[in-house]
Protein backbone atom coordinates (compact mmCIF):
# COMPACT_ATOMS: atom_id res chain seq x y z
CA UNK A 1 0.00 0.00 0.00
CA UNK A 2 2.88 2.04 0.67
CA UNK A 3 4.40 1.37 -2.41
CA UNK A 4 1.23 1.87 -3.87
CA UNK A 5 0.99 5.70 -2.71
CA UNK A 6 5.21 6.28 -3.30
CA UNK A 7 4.36 5.70 -6.98
CA UNK A 8 1.46 7.95 -6.85
CA UNK A 9 2.81 10.49 -5.56
CA UNK A 10 6.34 10.46 -8.05
CA UNK A 11 3.73 10.30 -11.00
CA UNK A 12 1.81 13.29 -9.90
CA UNK A 13 5.36 15.62 -9.14
CA UNK A 14 6.42 14.36 -12.83
CA UNK A 15 2.90 15.67 -14.25
CA UNK A 16 2.64 18.82 -12.23
CA UNK A 17 6.36 19.69 -13.61
CA UNK A 18 5.40 18.30 -16.81
CA UNK A 19 2.39 21.01 -16.91
CA UNK A 20 4.75 23.72 -15.81
CA UNK A 21 7.32 23.53 -18.18
CA UNK A 22 4.70 23.57 -20.63
CA UNK A 23 3.94 27.02 -19.75
CA UNK A 24 7.83 28.39 -20.96
CA UNK A 25 9.08 27.32 -24.17
CA UNK A 26 11.99 28.87 -26.32
CA UNK A 27 12.21 28.73 -29.84
CA UNK A 28 15.03 29.78 -32.22
CA UNK A 29 14.68 31.40 -36.04
CA UNK A 30 17.21 32.67 -39.02
CA UNK A 31 16.68 35.27 -41.26
CA UNK A 32 19.07 32.86 -43.95
CA UNK A 33 19.96 29.57 -44.09
CA UNK A 34 22.52 29.71 -46.31
CA UNK A 35 24.74 32.98 -46.40
CA UNK A 36 28.52 34.49 -47.32
CA UNK A 37 31.31 34.89 -45.44
CA UNK A 38 31.08 38.42 -43.70
CA UNK A 39 27.69 38.73 -44.67
CA UNK A 40 25.40 39.56 -42.03
CA UNK A 41 22.03 38.18 -41.42
CA UNK A 42 19.40 38.07 -38.11
CA UNK A 43 18.97 35.30 -35.68
CA UNK A 44 15.78 35.75 -33.92
CA UNK A 45 14.87 33.75 -30.19
CA UNK A 46 11.55 34.05 -28.88
CA UNK A 47 10.85 33.33 -25.23
CA UNK A 48 7.24 32.71 -23.69
CA UNK A 49 6.01 31.95 -20.43
CA UNK A 50 7.72 32.33 -16.63
CA UNK A 51 11.43 31.61 -16.97
CA UNK A 52 14.05 32.69 -14.13
CA UNK A 53 16.83 33.49 -16.72
CA UNK A 54 17.20 33.42 -20.38
CA UNK A 55 20.25 31.77 -21.65
CA UNK A 56 21.86 32.78 -24.74
CA UNK A 57 22.88 30.33 -27.63
CA UNK A 58 26.26 29.34 -28.47
CA UNK A 59 27.31 31.56 -31.69
CA UNK A 60 30.44 29.45 -32.80
CA UNK A 61 32.28 30.80 -35.86
CA UNK A 62 30.00 33.76 -35.76
CA UNK A 63 30.20 37.51 -35.03
CA UNK A 64 27.82 39.12 -33.64
CA UNK A 65 27.40 42.73 -34.14
CA UNK A 66 24.63 43.30 -32.42
CA UNK A 67 21.79 42.75 -30.13
CA UNK A 68 18.19 43.56 -29.24
CA UNK A 69 15.15 42.57 -27.29
CA UNK A 70 11.80 43.70 -27.48
CA UNK A 71 8.80 42.31 -24.78
CA UNK A 72 4.85 41.73 -25.31
CA UNK A 73 2.52 41.18 -22.70
CA UNK A 74 -1.10 39.10 -23.65
CA UNK A 75 -4.02 38.47 -21.82
CA UNK A 76 -6.64 35.40 -22.32
CA UNK A 77 -9.78 35.05 -20.50
CA UNK A 78 -10.70 31.29 -20.63
CA UNK A 79 -13.88 29.97 -18.40
CA UNK A 80 -13.91 33.05 -16.41
CA UNK A 81 -10.06 32.75 -15.56
CA UNK A 82 -7.81 35.50 -16.59
CA UNK A 83 -3.98 33.95 -17.81
CA UNK A 84 -1.30 36.25 -18.85
CA UNK A 85 1.26 35.53 -20.82
CA UNK A 86 4.94 37.50 -21.34
CA UNK A 87 6.86 37.23 -24.44
CA UNK A 88 10.06 38.54 -25.28
CA UNK A 89 12.13 38.11 -28.84
CA UNK A 90 15.82 38.62 -29.09
CA UNK A 91 17.56 39.67 -32.33
CA UNK A 92 20.85 39.02 -33.12
CA UNK A 93 22.64 40.68 -35.90
CA UNK A 94 25.71 38.36 -37.04
CA UNK A 95 28.01 37.25 -39.58
CA UNK A 96 30.22 34.26 -40.09
CA UNK A 97 33.80 34.10 -39.64
CA UNK A 98 34.66 31.04 -42.07
CA UNK A 99 32.86 28.90 -44.87
CA UNK A 100 31.60 25.86 -43.98
CA UNK A 101 27.79 24.66 -42.20
CA UNK A 102 27.99 25.21 -38.58
CA UNK A 103 25.07 24.90 -36.13
CA UNK A 104 23.17 27.89 -33.99
CA UNK A 105 21.70 26.66 -30.46
CA UNK A 106 20.00 25.82 -28.61
CA UNK A 107 19.06 28.18 -26.23
CA UNK A 108 17.57 27.61 -23.27
CA UNK A 109 15.42 28.96 -20.19
CA UNK A 110 15.66 28.24 -16.66
CA UNK A 111 12.55 27.73 -14.83
CA UNK A 112 12.04 28.96 -11.27
CA UNK A 113 12.60 24.97 -9.60
CA UNK A 114 15.87 25.62 -11.16
CA UNK A 115 14.81 22.96 -14.17
CA UNK A 116 15.82 24.25 -17.71
CA UNK A 117 13.82 24.37 -21.24
CA UNK A 118 16.10 23.95 -24.55
CA UNK A 119 15.18 25.93 -27.69
CA UNK A 120 15.64 24.28 -31.24
CA UNK A 121 18.87 24.47 -33.28
CA UNK A 122 19.17 26.14 -36.86
CA UNK A 123 21.84 24.89 -39.27
CA UNK A 124 23.54 27.65 -41.38
CA UNK A 125 25.40 27.20 -44.67
CA UNK A 126 28.75 29.45 -45.25
CA UNK A 127 29.97 30.28 -48.59
CA UNK A 128 33.17 31.61 -49.14
CA UNK A 129 33.05 35.31 -50.05
CA UNK A 130 33.31 36.51 -53.53
CA UNK A 131 36.76 37.85 -54.32
CA UNK A 132 35.40 39.06 -58.33
CA UNK A 133 37.97 41.52 -59.37
CA UNK A 134 40.14 41.17 -56.00
CA UNK A 135 44.28 40.67 -56.77
CA UNK A 136 45.39 36.91 -56.97
CA UNK A 137 48.15 35.27 -55.51
CA UNK A 138 51.25 36.56 -54.06
CA UNK A 139 50.22 40.09 -55.06
CA UNK A 140 47.27 40.31 -52.79
CA UNK A 141 49.80 39.27 -49.75
CA UNK A 142 52.26 41.32 -51.20
CA UNK A 143 49.81 44.22 -50.81
CA UNK A 144 48.09 43.29 -47.74
CA UNK A 145 51.58 42.86 -45.85
CA UNK A 146 53.41 45.91 -47.17
CA UNK A 147 54.30 48.91 -44.81
CA UNK A 148 52.43 51.10 -47.58
CA UNK A 149 49.22 52.23 -47.92
CA UNK A 150 46.71 51.01 -50.63
CA UNK A 151 47.07 52.68 -53.77
CA UNK A 152 43.43 51.60 -54.46
CA UNK A 153 42.00 53.83 -51.81
CA UNK A 154 40.34 55.64 -54.11
CA UNK A 155 38.27 54.47 -56.99
CA UNK A 156 38.91 55.40 -60.74
CA UNK A 157 35.74 54.03 -61.90
CA UNK A 158 32.17 53.85 -60.10
CA UNK A 159 31.50 49.46 -60.12
CA UNK A 160 35.54 49.22 -59.35
CA UNK A 161 36.17 46.46 -55.87
CA UNK A 162 36.14 47.51 -52.85
CA UNK A 163 38.98 49.15 -51.76
CA UNK A 164 40.54 48.63 -48.27
CA UNK A 165 39.10 51.63 -46.91
CA UNK A 166 35.81 50.72 -48.03
CA UNK A 167 36.08 46.53 -46.41
CA UNK A 168 35.95 48.28 -42.93
CA UNK A 169 32.34 48.71 -43.30
CA UNK A 170 31.26 46.39 -46.53
CA UNK A 171 27.25 47.13 -45.88
CA UNK A 172 27.29 50.71 -46.65
CA UNK A 173 30.57 53.14 -47.16
CA UNK A 174 31.02 56.92 -48.98
CA UNK A 175 33.31 56.09 -52.11
CA UNK A 176 35.43 58.85 -53.67
CA UNK A 177 35.59 58.49 -57.31
CA UNK A 178 38.65 60.99 -58.59
CA UNK A 179 38.80 61.31 -62.61
CA UNK A 180 40.79 61.51 -64.70
CA UNK A 181 41.67 58.38 -64.61
CA UNK A 182 45.52 58.80 -65.33
CA UNK A 183 48.54 60.55 -63.26
CA UNK A 184 47.47 64.23 -62.44
CA UNK A 185 49.69 67.39 -63.64
CA UNK A 186 50.36 70.67 -62.25
CA UNK A 187 47.51 72.52 -62.63
CA UNK A 188 45.22 70.02 -64.38
CA UNK A 189 41.48 70.32 -63.30
CA UNK A 190 40.32 67.30 -61.27
CA UNK A 191 36.82 66.11 -60.45
CA UNK A 192 36.28 64.33 -57.39
CA UNK A 193 32.92 62.73 -56.67
CA UNK A 194 31.26 61.21 -53.31
CA UNK A 195 28.73 58.73 -53.51
CA UNK A 196 26.95 56.78 -50.80
CA UNK A 197 26.80 52.98 -51.12
CA UNK A 198 24.57 50.81 -48.91
CA UNK A 199 23.02 47.08 -49.43
CA UNK A 200 19.65 47.22 -49.98
CA UNK A 201 17.80 47.66 -46.84
CA UNK A 202 21.16 48.06 -44.74
CA UNK A 203 20.61 52.19 -44.15
CA UNK A 204 17.32 53.69 -42.84
CA UNK A 205 18.13 57.24 -42.98
CA UNK A 206 20.76 59.85 -44.13
CA UNK A 207 20.45 62.91 -40.97
CA UNK A 208 23.79 64.99 -42.05
CA UNK A 209 27.17 65.02 -44.12
CA UNK A 210 29.50 67.62 -43.63
CA UNK A 211 31.28 67.83 -47.17
CA UNK A 212 35.38 68.05 -47.47
CA UNK A 213 37.84 71.30 -47.20
CA UNK A 214 40.52 71.43 -50.12
CA UNK A 215 43.35 73.02 -49.85
CA UNK A 216 45.86 74.97 -52.05
CA UNK A 217 43.26 75.03 -55.41
CA UNK A 218 40.32 76.72 -56.73
CA UNK A 219 36.98 74.59 -56.46
CA UNK A 220 33.70 74.55 -57.65
CA UNK A 221 31.19 72.43 -55.83
CA UNK A 222 28.53 70.66 -57.84
CA UNK A 223 25.46 69.40 -55.57
CA UNK A 224 22.56 67.62 -55.88
CA UNK A 225 18.75 69.30 -55.43
CA UNK A 226 18.20 65.05 -54.11
CA UNK A 227 19.48 61.85 -53.83
CA UNK A 228 18.59 59.47 -56.74
CA UNK A 229 19.44 56.06 -55.93
CA UNK A 230 20.35 52.82 -58.42
CA UNK A 231 21.39 49.30 -58.62
CA UNK A 232 24.82 48.08 -59.13
CA UNK A 233 26.82 44.78 -58.25
CA UNK A 234 30.11 44.58 -57.01
CA UNK A 235 32.28 41.89 -56.08
CA UNK A 236 29.08 39.68 -56.91
CA UNK A 237 26.66 41.62 -54.38
CA UNK A 238 23.91 44.15 -55.07
CA UNK A 239 23.95 47.67 -53.84
CA UNK A 240 21.59 50.73 -54.10
CA UNK A 241 24.23 54.20 -54.64
CA UNK A 242 23.69 57.90 -55.02
CA UNK A 243 26.33 60.92 -55.61
CA UNK A 244 26.06 63.42 -52.59
CA UNK A 245 28.62 65.57 -54.18
CA UNK A 246 31.11 66.24 -56.90
CA UNK A 247 34.10 69.07 -56.70
CA UNK A 248 35.86 70.20 -59.34
CA UNK A 249 39.38 71.18 -58.21
CA UNK A 250 42.35 73.32 -59.86
CA UNK A 251 45.29 73.41 -57.75
CA UNK A 252 47.19 76.51 -57.95
CA UNK A 253 50.26 77.25 -59.45
CA UNK A 254 53.60 75.07 -57.85
CA UNK A 255 50.97 73.07 -55.65
CA UNK A 256 52.92 69.22 -56.07
CA UNK A 257 49.93 67.56 -53.72
CA UNK A 258 46.13 67.84 -53.59
CA UNK A 259 44.79 67.64 -50.51
CA UNK A 260 41.33 67.78 -48.90
CA UNK A 261 39.20 66.06 -45.69
CA UNK A 262 36.99 63.68 -45.07
CA UNK A 263 33.20 63.83 -46.03
CA UNK A 264 31.64 62.67 -43.56
CA UNK A 265 27.91 61.63 -42.82
CA UNK A 266 25.34 59.96 -40.31
CA UNK A 267 23.45 57.46 -40.90
CA UNK A 268 20.80 55.32 -39.56
CA UNK A 269 20.42 51.58 -39.41
CA UNK A 270 17.32 49.63 -38.66
CA UNK A 271 14.41 50.25 -37.63
CA UNK A 272 11.85 50.30 -34.43
CA UNK A 273 13.75 48.56 -31.64
CA UNK A 274 16.99 48.12 -33.73
CA UNK A 275 17.41 52.16 -34.28
CA UNK A 276 21.51 53.27 -34.41
CA UNK A 277 23.00 55.97 -35.69
CA UNK A 278 26.50 56.01 -36.40
CA UNK A 279 29.14 58.12 -38.45
CA UNK A 280 30.89 56.70 -42.14
CA UNK A 281 33.36 58.70 -43.89
CA UNK A 282 35.42 58.63 -46.98
CA UNK A 283 39.26 58.20 -47.30
CA UNK A 284 41.07 62.18 -46.73
CA UNK A 285 42.12 63.35 -50.42
CA UNK A 286 46.00 63.02 -50.81
CA UNK A 287 46.34 63.61 -54.26
CA UNK A 288 50.46 63.68 -55.85
CA UNK A 289 51.03 66.03 -58.85
CA UNK A 290 53.22 65.45 -61.46
CA UNK A 291 54.99 68.53 -62.65
CA UNK A 292 54.35 69.89 -66.58
CA UNK A 293 57.31 68.07 -68.71
CA UNK A 294 59.76 71.09 -68.99
CA UNK A 295 58.41 73.55 -66.71
CA UNK A 296 61.42 75.35 -66.47
CA UNK A 297 61.25 76.60 -70.26
CA UNK A 298 57.45 77.19 -70.09
CA UNK A 299 57.64 79.13 -66.44
CA UNK A 300 54.10 81.04 -67.38
CA UNK A 301 52.50 77.57 -68.89
CA UNK A 302 49.44 75.72 -68.09
CA UNK A 303 47.70 72.70 -68.46
CA UNK A 304 44.78 73.26 -71.15
CA UNK A 305 43.57 72.58 -74.45
CA UNK A 306 42.71 76.04 -75.39
CA UNK A 307 42.00 78.60 -78.48
CA UNK A 308 41.43 82.48 -78.84
CA UNK A 309 39.30 84.85 -80.25
CA UNK A 310 38.66 88.53 -80.28
CA UNK A 311 35.42 90.26 -81.25
CA UNK A 312 36.84 92.95 -83.40
CA UNK A 313 39.75 93.01 -85.86
CA UNK A 314 40.11 97.10 -85.76
CA UNK A 315 38.29 99.78 -83.32
CA UNK A 316 38.03 103.84 -84.64
CA UNK A 317 37.81 106.25 -82.35
CA UNK A 318 36.46 109.24 -82.85
CA UNK A 319 34.47 112.58 -81.23
CA UNK A 320 31.08 110.76 -81.47
CA UNK A 321 33.29 107.59 -80.02
CA UNK A 322 35.78 108.25 -77.18
CA UNK A 323 35.46 104.95 -75.24
CA UNK A 324 35.26 101.48 -76.59
CA UNK A 325 35.45 98.25 -75.55
CA UNK A 326 37.81 94.74 -77.09
CA UNK A 327 36.96 91.26 -75.80
CA UNK A 328 39.34 88.13 -76.07
CA UNK A 329 37.91 84.96 -75.61
CA UNK A 330 39.56 81.91 -74.26
CA UNK A 331 37.85 78.77 -75.37
CA UNK A 332 38.29 74.46 -74.49
CA UNK A 333 39.00 72.73 -71.80
CA UNK A 334 41.59 72.79 -68.83
CA UNK A 335 42.87 75.44 -66.23
CA UNK A 336 40.50 78.27 -67.09
CA UNK A 337 41.92 80.02 -63.99
CA UNK A 338 45.38 80.54 -64.44
CA UNK A 339 46.12 82.04 -67.95
CA UNK A 340 45.99 85.68 -67.92
CA UNK A 341 46.77 88.16 -71.07
CA UNK A 342 50.31 89.94 -70.41
CA UNK A 343 48.50 92.98 -72.01
CA UNK A 344 51.32 95.78 -73.11
CA UNK A 345 51.24 99.34 -72.63
CA UNK A 346 50.81 101.38 -75.79
CA UNK A 347 52.10 105.02 -76.03
CA UNK A 348 48.54 107.05 -77.20
CA UNK A 349 46.10 104.81 -75.87
CA UNK A 350 44.60 103.83 -72.22
CA UNK A 351 43.89 100.87 -71.50
CA UNK A 352 42.32 100.09 -68.64
CA UNK A 353 42.01 96.82 -66.46
CA UNK A 354 40.17 93.88 -67.80
CA UNK A 355 37.00 92.88 -67.04
CA UNK A 356 37.46 89.08 -66.19
CA UNK A 357 34.68 86.19 -66.39
CA UNK A 358 34.48 82.60 -66.22
CA UNK A 359 31.98 80.53 -67.72
CA UNK A 360 32.37 76.75 -67.62
CA UNK A 361 30.94 73.26 -66.69
CA UNK A 362 31.60 70.00 -65.94
CA UNK A 363 31.32 67.40 -69.64
CA UNK A 364 32.40 63.92 -70.04
CA UNK A 365 34.88 64.91 -67.18
CA UNK A 366 36.29 67.32 -68.30
CA UNK A 367 36.45 70.83 -67.20
CA UNK A 368 35.17 72.96 -70.13
CA UNK A 369 33.90 76.50 -71.35
CA UNK A 370 35.57 80.15 -71.77
CA UNK A 371 37.29 83.16 -70.14
CA UNK A 372 36.89 86.66 -71.63
CA UNK A 373 39.13 89.66 -70.82
CA UNK A 374 37.03 92.79 -72.19
CA UNK A 375 39.71 95.60 -71.92
CA UNK A 376 38.53 99.52 -72.30
CA UNK A 377 40.55 101.58 -74.49
CA UNK A 378 40.65 105.41 -75.09
CA UNK A 379 42.81 107.49 -77.39
CA UNK A 380 44.82 109.74 -75.48
CA UNK A 381 47.05 111.17 -78.88
CA UNK A 382 45.66 110.62 -82.25
CA UNK A 383 47.66 107.67 -84.70
CA UNK A 384 47.07 104.08 -85.57
CA UNK A 385 47.78 101.64 -83.01
CA UNK A 386 48.15 97.85 -82.36
CA UNK A 387 46.40 96.30 -78.90
CA UNK A 388 47.25 92.76 -78.41
CA UNK A 389 50.30 90.43 -79.65
CA UNK A 390 51.93 87.96 -78.33
CA UNK A 391 51.41 84.70 -76.71
CA UNK A 392 50.58 82.25 -74.15
CA UNK A 393 51.57 78.54 -73.91
CA UNK A 394 49.80 75.14 -73.08
CA UNK A 395 50.72 71.95 -72.11
CA UNK A 396 48.12 69.02 -73.34
CA UNK A 397 48.46 65.05 -73.26
CA UNK A 398 47.47 65.21 -76.69
CA UNK A 399 49.64 67.98 -78.19
CA UNK A 400 52.94 68.44 -75.50
CA UNK A 401 53.50 72.12 -75.41
CA UNK A 402 51.95 74.49 -78.10
CA UNK A 403 51.47 78.23 -78.22
CA UNK A 404 48.33 80.12 -79.02
CA UNK A 405 48.44 83.82 -80.44
CA UNK A 406 47.03 86.97 -78.87
CA UNK A 407 44.89 88.37 -81.90
CA UNK A 408 45.81 91.35 -82.66
CA UNK A 409 43.40 94.70 -82.84
CA UNK A 410 44.17 97.59 -85.21
CA UNK A 411 43.52 101.41 -82.79
CA UNK A 412 42.60 104.14 -85.52
CA UNK A 413 42.25 106.84 -82.97
CA UNK A 414 40.79 109.86 -85.54
CA UNK A 415 40.27 112.49 -82.62
CA UNK A 416 42.54 112.54 -79.30
CA UNK A 417 39.92 112.46 -75.80
CA UNK A 418 40.33 115.79 -73.54
CA UNK A 419 42.20 115.63 -71.41
CA UNK A 420 40.88 115.36 -67.81
CA UNK A 421 42.21 118.40 -66.29
CA UNK A 422 40.81 120.49 -63.09
CA UNK A 423 39.15 123.56 -64.05
CA UNK A 424 39.43 125.70 -60.45
CA UNK A 425 36.75 128.55 -60.55
CA UNK A 426 36.73 131.01 -57.88
CA UNK A 427 33.52 132.89 -56.63
CA UNK A 428 32.69 135.46 -53.60
CA UNK A 429 31.21 134.12 -50.07
CA UNK A 430 29.94 136.60 -48.26
CA UNK A 431 29.84 135.77 -44.29
CA UNK A 432 29.09 137.78 -41.23
CA UNK A 433 31.00 137.24 -38.60
CA UNK A 434 28.96 137.02 -34.88
CA UNK A 435 29.53 139.90 -31.87
CA UNK A 436 30.86 138.70 -29.16
CA UNK A 437 28.78 138.58 -25.86
CA UNK A 438 29.97 140.97 -23.47
CA UNK A 439 32.26 139.74 -20.38
CA UNK A 440 31.00 138.70 -16.74
CA UNK A 441 27.41 138.48 -18.32
CA UNK A 442 25.61 135.43 -16.16
CA UNK A 443 24.74 131.83 -18.20
CA UNK A 444 22.28 130.31 -16.18
CA UNK A 445 21.85 126.45 -17.45
CA UNK A 446 18.00 125.92 -18.19
CA UNK A 447 17.89 121.59 -18.62
CA UNK A 448 15.13 119.69 -17.21
CA UNK A 449 16.30 117.94 -13.64
CA UNK A 450 15.36 114.44 -16.05
CA UNK A 451 18.19 115.42 -18.24
CA UNK A 452 20.97 116.21 -15.76
CA UNK A 453 23.66 113.25 -15.28
CA UNK A 454 23.54 113.22 -11.65
CA UNK A 455 20.30 112.46 -11.67
CA UNK A 456 20.20 109.65 -14.87
CA UNK A 457 23.21 108.29 -12.49
CA UNK A 458 21.09 107.84 -9.38
CA UNK A 459 18.21 106.42 -11.17
CA UNK A 460 20.51 103.87 -13.16
CA UNK A 461 22.10 102.26 -9.88
CA UNK A 462 19.18 100.42 -8.78
CA UNK A 463 18.70 98.82 -11.89
CA UNK A 464 22.29 97.61 -12.26
CA UNK A 465 22.50 96.00 -8.84
CA UNK A 466 19.17 94.42 -9.33
CA UNK A 467 20.85 92.68 -12.63
CA UNK A 468 23.78 92.31 -10.92
CA UNK A 469 22.36 90.04 -8.49
CA UNK A 470 20.51 88.55 -11.36
CA UNK A 471 23.48 87.70 -13.31
CA UNK A 472 25.11 86.44 -10.16
CA UNK A 473 22.13 84.12 -9.68
CA UNK A 474 21.69 82.65 -12.86
CA UNK A 475 25.63 81.76 -13.43
CA UNK A 476 24.87 79.66 -10.07
CA UNK A 477 22.08 77.87 -10.48
CA UNK A 478 23.48 77.39 -14.14
CA UNK A 479 26.94 76.10 -12.33
CA UNK A 480 25.26 73.49 -10.42
CA UNK A 481 23.19 72.36 -13.02
CA UNK A 482 25.56 72.08 -15.42
CA UNK A 483 28.19 70.45 -12.56
CA UNK A 484 25.01 67.79 -12.06
CA UNK A 485 24.41 67.20 -15.38
CA UNK A 486 28.43 66.80 -16.44
CA UNK A 487 28.79 64.21 -14.05
CA UNK A 488 26.43 62.36 -14.77
CA UNK A 489 27.63 62.08 -18.24
CA UNK A 490 31.40 61.43 -17.61
CA UNK A 491 30.01 58.64 -15.14
CA UNK A 492 27.62 57.17 -18.65
CA UNK A 493 30.74 57.59 -20.43
CA UNK A 494 33.14 55.96 -18.33
CA UNK A 495 31.28 53.08 -18.08
CA UNK A 496 30.58 52.84 -21.64
CA UNK A 497 34.57 52.60 -22.04
CA UNK A 498 34.75 49.81 -19.67
CA UNK A 499 32.12 47.76 -21.06
CA UNK A 500 34.01 48.13 -24.52
CA UNK A 501 34.16 44.70 -26.07
CA UNK A 502 37.00 45.71 -28.65
CA UNK A 503 39.22 48.08 -30.04
CA UNK A 504 36.82 49.11 -32.24
CA UNK A 505 33.97 50.36 -29.92
CA UNK A 506 36.60 51.73 -27.74
CA UNK A 507 37.35 54.00 -30.31
CA UNK A 508 33.77 54.62 -31.26
CA UNK A 509 32.99 55.53 -27.41
CA UNK A 510 35.94 58.35 -27.60
CA UNK A 511 34.69 59.78 -30.32
CA UNK A 512 30.79 59.94 -28.99
CA UNK A 513 32.35 60.91 -25.65
CA UNK A 514 34.43 64.22 -26.52
CA UNK A 515 31.71 64.90 -28.28
CA UNK A 516 29.01 64.90 -25.93
CA UNK A 517 31.09 66.15 -22.95
CA UNK A 518 33.45 68.63 -24.51
CA UNK A 519 31.90 69.73 -28.02
CA UNK A 520 35.32 68.06 -29.38
CA UNK A 521 34.75 66.41 -32.75
CA UNK A 522 37.44 64.41 -33.98
CA UNK A 523 35.82 62.22 -36.95
CA UNK A 524 36.96 63.62 -40.01
CA UNK A 525 39.72 66.01 -38.50
CA UNK A 526 43.58 66.60 -39.67
CA UNK A 527 46.07 65.76 -37.08
CA UNK A 528 47.07 69.38 -38.01
CA UNK A 529 43.93 71.26 -37.98
CA UNK A 530 43.04 69.73 -34.30
CA UNK A 531 46.34 71.10 -33.32
CA UNK A 532 45.44 74.50 -34.39
CA UNK A 533 42.03 74.15 -32.27
CA UNK A 534 43.41 72.28 -29.70
CA UNK A 535 47.21 73.27 -29.12
CA UNK A 536 48.82 70.21 -27.96
CA UNK A 537 46.32 69.37 -24.98
CA UNK A 538 45.14 66.87 -27.28
CA UNK A 539 48.18 65.38 -28.48
CA UNK A 540 47.29 62.42 -26.07
CA UNK A 541 44.11 61.56 -27.40
CA UNK A 542 44.86 61.81 -31.04
CA UNK A 543 48.17 59.19 -29.87
CA UNK A 544 45.47 56.78 -28.50
CA UNK A 545 43.07 56.57 -31.69
CA UNK A 546 45.73 55.95 -33.63
CA UNK A 547 46.45 53.05 -31.54
CA UNK A 548 43.00 51.99 -31.31
CA UNK A 549 43.02 52.23 -35.45
CA UNK A 550 46.03 50.49 -35.99
CA UNK A 551 45.06 47.35 -33.35
CA UNK A 552 41.74 47.65 -34.71
CA UNK A 553 42.98 46.42 -38.60
CA UNK A 554 45.67 43.85 -37.35
CA UNK A 555 45.32 40.69 -36.26
CA UNK A 556 46.19 41.71 -32.12
CA UNK A 557 43.15 43.18 -31.84
CA UNK A 558 42.34 42.68 -28.35
CA UNK A 559 45.74 42.21 -27.10
CA UNK A 560 45.93 45.65 -25.11
CA UNK A 561 42.07 46.65 -24.77
CA UNK A 562 42.93 46.73 -21.12
CA UNK A 563 45.53 49.33 -21.24
CA UNK A 564 43.98 51.38 -23.68
CA UNK A 565 40.98 51.32 -21.73
CA UNK A 566 42.54 52.94 -18.23
CA UNK A 567 44.22 55.59 -20.93
CA UNK A 568 40.75 56.50 -22.20
CA UNK A 569 39.37 56.60 -18.39
CA UNK A 570 42.56 58.92 -18.01
CA UNK A 571 41.73 60.97 -20.77
CA UNK A 572 38.08 62.13 -20.38
CA UNK A 573 39.48 63.73 -17.31
CA UNK A 574 37.81 67.42 -17.72
CA UNK A 575 41.18 69.39 -16.60
CA UNK A 576 43.22 68.57 -20.25
CA UNK A 577 40.37 69.92 -22.90
CA UNK A 578 41.56 73.38 -22.69
CA UNK A 579 42.23 75.52 -25.99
Amino acid sequence: MNFYKLICLAFTILFCQSLYSADASVSISSSSETTSVGEPFNVVVSAQGSYKTFNEPEFKNFSVENRSHSTSTSISIINGKMKRTKSVSYTYRVSALESGVFTIGPASLTLNDGSLVKSNTVSITVLPAPVVGAPKGDDRDRHQHSGEKPSDIYSKTLNAPLSEWEKRTPEYFVRTVIKPDVDFYEGEPVTVSYYIFTKPGAISNIAHYEPPLFENCWQEEISRSRLNFQRTVIEGRPYDYSLLKTFILIPEKGVDVLRGTQMVIDVTTGSFFNVRRRKISSPAVNIPLKPLPESKRFLRGTYGNFEMSVDKEKVKLNSENLLDSVTFTLKGCGNLHSPEIDMKEVDGLQIFPPDVKVDALLRDSEYCGEKTFTYMIKGVHKGVYVLGGGNIDFYSRDKGWYSINIPEVTIDVMESSPAATGISRSRDVKFEVLKELPEGLPVYGILMITQRIWFRVVLIIPFILMLASLFIWFIKSANKRFSTSFSSKLKYWEKCCVDAKDTNELMNTMYDALSSLYSIELRGERRVNVEKKYGSSLNAVCELIKDLQYCTYSANKKAELDVFKEKALKLLNPGIYKK
